[in-house]
């Protein structure tokens, strides 16, 4: 049976145009979720990214992974958004400029944290949940160097 995976980004409230009652999102779907959706394997993964400034996060969604990415305007959100999956059973990773910038207040309100580019890391993190041995923290191994992006697929977006 297939793990769900449910990809986040919460919404900062940003990126909206805004006429009178009209309101619509300026923005484009996030790299960083598509890019991660591209790296999960399809044989043993069903993937869902919800980019909270378009669409409403499925709060009922019976996710076995979720994974949000934060930035600073963001992760109020995010935490309250961990905290309701967490107490649906499902397990957290947090990743993102917040959490790469404050990886101990993170690691309070996940079960894994992604520590600078999840590229590299978040394969190994999807094998290590697979197999019930979750790491507390991944860090990004190839941050120093200069081919950082070197055999990342592109984005999926689909």
């Amino acid at each position: 049976m297939k793990k769900k995976v449910l990809l986040i980004m919460p919404d900062a409230h940003m990126h909206k145009l805004r006429l009178g009652s009209f309101v619509r999102s300026s923005r484009e779907a996030p790299l960083t979720l598509t890019t991660l959706a591209a790296l999960v394997p399809s044989e043993g993964f069903d993937v869902k990214i919800i980019d909270e400034s378009i669409d409403k996060v499925p709060l009922d969604y019976p996710a076995d992974l979720v994974g949000i990415s934060t930035l600073t305007g963001t992760v109020r959100r995010a935490y309250e958004l961990a905290a309701h999956f967490k107490s649906r059973g499902s397990t957290i990773v947090l990743g993102g400029v917040h959490v790469t910038i404050m990886p101990e207040e993170a690691r309070q309100y996940a079960d894994s944290i992604v520590v600078g580019m999840a590229e590299r890391s978040w394969p190994r993190l999807l094998r290590d949940f697979l197999k019930g041995e979750m790491l507390k923290v991944y860090e990004d191994e190839a941050a120093h160097t200069d081919d950082v992006l070197r055999d990342v697929p592109s984005p999926r977006m689909d």
